[in-house]
């Protein structure tokens, strides 16, 4: 089971499975379930349909172990930056464009 959650979580099997609904549900593949006189079509892609389905559920739920709990973390509070002008007074910082009292 540890195999196929492997293979499932994997970025390459993502991404064969979007090319290979790319090319079922496309026109040369489609056209050829296209039989008239019988429901072929609606068989071909309800079918598709239906595995595709049934391969993105396995997808999610190969993210989850099968001891998954809830996490109780809860956030900390963040620090403020570095380059803040932190004063102890009760004024507002001076706005950038302010003189400064230089005699130069």
């Amino acid at each position: 089971m540890s195999k196929l959650r492997t293979i499932l979580s994997g970025k390459e099997f993502h991404i064969l499975i979007f090319v290979v609904g790319c090319l079922v549900f496309g026109w040369p593949l489609v056209s050829i379930a296209n039989i008239p006189g019988g429901p072929h079509l609606f068989i071909y892609l309800f079918t598709l349909w239906g595995l595709l389905i049934a391969i993105l559920l396995g997808i999610g739920l190969s993210g989850f172990s099968d001891d998954a709990k809830p996490s109780s973390v809860t956030p900390q509070p963040h620090a403020p930056p570095p380059s803040a002008n932190l004063s102890t007074k009760n004024e507002p910082p001076p706005p950038p464009y302010a003189k400064t009292e230089d005699n130069s």
